[in-house]
């Protein structure tokens, strides 16, 4: 028998035989259940002792799940506490054990129960993400392989204390697709970027190379991982995030493209019943047009029909999402939220050559949460700053430009305790530490100096001011045209 006992938030394990069959007269419940991991089907669903201690016969699994060899089982494990764990049950040559009588069975389970292998994994759930790359040398056409950088930027809700790498169980990328003759296989762990304490999240970042065949193309997915239990208006939780990769020369250019890049804050906190406006940046260093989309279950691509978004394709009711069909490569999205909760938003980025604005060039993920609050009785944080929300600021190339974050708590029992960098201009950034003005006005130095090579483009900054109640405060954006440095 397989007992696993609950201490705090740990699960200790321990194998012993137990000669009683499991007793069918046990109540069924949702609570632990098992899982095939070759079809991801429910196998059945076991009983519950109490809330701390759940008891399973080895052999009653063995006999009553196991129908052939090599097989692998994932029990899952809802607790008390708010977050779960997966059991991975590995067991050898099935079919010749049961070939063999009853009570041999029972004998060879009571002597070889070490052969059964027990991986005991805390998990965490997914909280959005993207995947985005370039190649490391835009102009190498001339040579059979190119060599891109592929970053993935993931978000988990968890309940650690720490910064620290997330367990995946070693997941990695699926090719959807692929011209290429050979494929290698495509981690999705990452070191951890960035963490809060206050709202359990971890962000998780990766970079690696790769080197794939000139004109190759191919479809990468992340897929099949739990979204978070808190989720609002999402059936299965399952998550798919499809980038689309073609390495083939550009015939305008001459040049490979590189996909566009974006990211936004893990989870962006709005107040309900109130229009806000939400702004998502895009970036494209090859100067092509971006625009964005919302990802769907059956998006077209090589005349396959591929699921962009699984459980998080549009959950969040009568949001809108506008995109700018020129340069300005504007995305923006509006939402009303009626009801509080927390809702997965899916978009797709693609860029487009000015030539061709209805042929993507490239197509990556981006998905994120937002979390609606009543905020009725409980006011939150402003940003006021130097600037009004959504000003356009000429700013000139190889000059340093400065300006003053302010934000306003809601009350002066609270305090601003950062304001957050997710939304960044390309180039050097800084932004100082939070610095307290009076009771209620605190503020940030954010510094930028353009480079050269964006004169003609248009940038853009975003931030969130969060007090130490975790309340967060509406975007507040900048949008900056980057001009030729006159001479003096």
């Amino acid at each position: 028998m397989l007992c696993y006992q609950l201490r705090s938030t740990t699960i200790h394990v321990r194998v012993f035989v137990d000669m009683i069959l499991f007793h069918k007269s046990q109540k069924k419940t949702t609570d632990f259940e098992i899982f095939d991991l070759t079809t991801d089907s429910r196998v059945y669903t076991l009983s519950e002792c109490n809330k701390k201690r759940i008891v399973v016969s080895t052999l009653f699994i063995l006999r009553r799940c196991c129908t052939r060899p090599f097989i692998c089982f994932r029990i899952c494990l809802k607790t008390v506490y708010k977050f779960s764990y997966n059991i991975e049950l590995h067991t050898i040559d099935l079919d010749s054990f049961r070939s063999i009588k009853p009570m041999t069975q029972l004998f060879l389970v009571s002597c070889f129960y070490l052969l059964v292998k027990i991986t005991v994994v805390r998990t965490c759930h997914f909280a959005g993400g993207t995947i985005s790359w370039k190649v490391v040398q835009p102009n190498s056409i001339d040579s059979d392989d190119v060599e891109i950088e592929l970053q993935q930027t993931y978000s988990w809700m968890n309940r650690s204390s720490y910064c620290h790498p997330i367990s995946v169980l070693n997941r990695n990328l699926a090719y959807l697709y692929s011209t290429c003759s050979s494929t290698r296989p495509i981690s999705i762990g990452g070191n951890c970027d960035n963490y809060d304490i206050n709202s359990k999240l971890t962000v998780t970042k990766c970079t690696r190379a790769f080197t794939f065949p000139l004109n190759s193309e191919m479809l990468l997915v992340y897929k099949n991982h739990d979204w978070s239990l808190t989720l609002t208006n999402i059936e299965n939780r399952k998550n798919n995030l499809v980038t689309m990769i073609d390495l083939k020369t550009r015939s305008k250019t001459g040049q490979l493209n590189s996909s566009p890049i974006t990211r936004m804050p893990s989870v962006t906190t709005l107040p309900i019943n109130t229009q806000q406006v939400i702004r998502i940046p895009m970036i494209d260093t090859d100067g092509d047009i971006v625009k964005c989309r919302w990802a769907n279950r059956s998006a077209r691509y090589h005349f396959r029909t591929i699921n962009e978004c699984a459980a998080a394709c549009q959950t969040l009711p009568n949001a809108q999402l506008i995109t700018s069909s020129n340069l300005d490569n504007n995305c923006t999205l509006i939402a009303n939220i009626s009801d509080p909760g927390f809702y997965a938003i899916a978009i797709q980025i693609e860029d487009f050559l000015p030539a061709a604005p209805y042929h993507p060039s490239s197509s990556i993920p981006l998905q994120f949460v937002i979390h609606g609050i009543d905020d009725s009785n409980d006011r939150l944080p402003q940003i006021i700053g130097e600037f009004t929300n959504g000003a356009t600021i000429t700013v000139s190339a190889n000059t340093l430009f400065s300006t003053s974050i302010i934000a306003k708590t809601a009350s002066e029992e609270t305090k601003i305790i950062k304001f957050s960098t997710d939304i960044l201009p390309l180039g050097l950034t800084t932004t100082s530490s939070v610095i307290q003005q009076n009771a209620s006005i605190y503020s940030a130095t954010f510094t930028w100096t353009p480079t050269v090579d964006q004169i003609g483009t248009k940038q853009l900054y975003c931030t969130i001011a969060t007090d130490d109640k975790n309340k967060q405060s509406t975007q507040y954006c900048l949008n900056f045209i980057v001009i030729e440095k006159t001479s003096e």
